[in-house]
């Protein structure tokens, strides 16, 4: 069997420059283009807005004007198999 098995996506940058695209670059090499079209709330922003990105526990993204929080697993359209998993501060 080949291919990216047993694999935790993780981002490690997101490409914004393109008005059309986001574009991600994942940990294990694998660098992934999706129409912006499918987040409709990251389309409504700017460029410079969308430039003010940030990652969050590895796997999430927002943006600093942007409400919702989104999965890389919603990139990959594997959207039922992610849940939100953020460590305990007292952990």
């Amino acid at each position: 069997m080949q291919g990216f098995f047993h694999t935790r996506p993780v981002i490690t940058a997101l490409d914004v420059e393109d008005p059309a695209t986001l574009g991600f670059t994942l940990a294990d090499g694998r660098s992934i283009r999706v129409p912006i079209t499918a987040f409709p709330s990251v389309e409504a922003l700017s460029l410079e807005e969308r430039k003010n990105w940030m990652v969050l526990d590895d796997q999430m993204f927002t943006f600093a004007e942007c409400d919702d929080v989104f999965h890389i697993e919603q990139v990959l359209g594997k959207e039922t198999q992610y849940e939100y998993r953020f460590a305990s501060a007292t952990a």
